[in-house]
């Protein structure tokens, strides 16, 4: 259950981020909290809140929005999960920042978030 109701955050918050390179804040607050009825509060999910909270005082080239949603996927996702799916996100956004024409055009990168995260859930259920 846990996973459709992500899987339903993922797809909102990655239209948002695709067009605004930003998605409100009530969106993830909605559905994290939802989320928090399944799953329990790990120390994954703290380290995350921590980095968006850094992330909006400091500009690490990442947005906070990110964080927070790697936060959210915490709560059902183990650390190696959680690692994977940032290779695979990382990797792809490589290539699709080389792909584009105009190199000063930002992207966003939640939409590469939200693929890898399904990705990672069609892998494990494969095994």
């Amino acid at each position: 259950m846990i996973h459709f109701l992500l899987i339903g955050m993922s797809f909102w918050l990655s239209c948002h981020d695709y067009r605004h390179q930003e998605y409100p804040l009530w969106i993830w607050l909605v559905f994290s909290l939802l989320a928090l009825l399944f799953a329990p509060l790990n120390l994954l999910v703290i380290c995350f809140l921590l980095l968006a909270i850094l992330a909006e005082i400091i500009d690490l080239r990442i947005g906070s929005g990110d964080f927070l949603y790697l936060a959210t996927l915490s709560l059902c996702l183990s650390l190696t999960q959680i690692l994977w799916l940032i290779q695979i996100a990382s990797w792809a956004g490589i290539l699709a920042f080389l792909a584009i024409r105009d190199k000063q055009k930002r992207i966003a990168f939640l939409p590469f978030l939200s693929v890898a995260y399904v990705m990672i859930l069609l892998v494990n259920s494969w095994r």
